[in-house]
């Protein structure tokens, strides 16, 4: 399974967004229950985004909620590298 982790920064106030993309729709599924079992927490779980893709949050003990996420128009080569709309 290919995994990616995305950080991606806005240009206000220092917020940054963290992902775990995966490479398919129920691999978002299958890795909830999985962090779950690891002590995460599951502040929204698994569904449908508003963008045709899947993903849900989980949280670690210090609050960090990172998304677990599928998009289908996202791509993610060898390099790591992150094109949408490909």
């Amino acid at each position: 399974m290919q995994r990616q982790i995305s950080v991606i920064t806005f240009g206000v106030a220092d917020v940054t967004a963290l992902a775990l993309d995966v490479a398919s729709e129920s691999a978002v599924d299958a890795a909830m229950p999985r962090l779950a079992l690891a002590r995460c927490t599951v502040p929204r779980s698994a569904a449908s985004s508003p963008h045709h893709g899947r993903r849900g949050y989980v949280a670690d003990s210090y609050g960090h909620a990172p998304e677990i996420a599928w998009n289908p128009a996202q791509t993610v080569d060898n390099a790591g590298h992150v094109t949408f709309g490909a």
